[in-house]
Parts: structure tokens; sequence; C-alpha cells
């Protein structure tokens, strides 16, 4: 399931977490009301950062079952920025879960 981009009235970027199928994903443009925001989606233009490497976490469950990949030990392992946000989307969408904030 995708993350898709959106910008609030007051021009911040937001993400939000959907499934690619659901019929009622918002198009290019569309406003929705997310989390008391209203957000209008825009289109995900995917940019190459230099720096990122990928990594395994030494902070998160071994075996966590959000994230897509792991290491030998189970740990989480992302391979680009976009891995941390979709997990992030994932593991923030379950009321269960605590909230995890990136800092990059």
């Amino acid at each position: 399931m995708p993350i898709y981009e959106f910008f609030n009235i007051e021009g911040e970027h937001r993400e939000v977490f959907f499934n690619g199928n659901d019929p009622d994903l918002p198009s290019i443009g569309q406003v929705i009301e997310h989390e008391g925001e209203s957000l209008r989606r825009i289109p995900s233009i995917p940019g190459a950062k230099v720096g990122f490497r990928p990594f395994a976490s030494r902070s998160l469950a071994p075996g966590d079952p959000d994230a897509s990949s792991y290491d030998r030990e189970g740990r989480p392992v992302f391979q680009s920025e976009r891995d941390v946000r979709e997990y992030m989307a994932r593991n923030n969408s379950n009321p269960t879960k605590r909230k995890l904030v990136w800092n990059e």
C-alpha cells in the first residue's frame, strides 16, 4: 500500500497512506479531509537524494511485520528514504503502535 502526497492549506507537505485499489483514492487535485486538515492531492515526483545508504534499524523490534525486508538477525532493513516513509505510514496507521517520527 503506497503513500500519496498532499499539500495542506498552508502549503505544508503531507503524506497519506492509501490502498492503491481503494475506490475512494483521491485523484490528483482533489481535496480530502484527513485528520482535521483539508489536503489537496499532488502528483508524486520521485527525486533522487544523494547520501541515503541502506541500513538495518537497531531501534525497531526484530521481525517487525511492517518492515519489507530484514537482515540476518531479523532487524528491519531500509533500502531508501521512501522505504522508511512507507514503513512509518504502515506503522503510524496502526492505532495500537506508538507513532514514529524520522529525523532525516
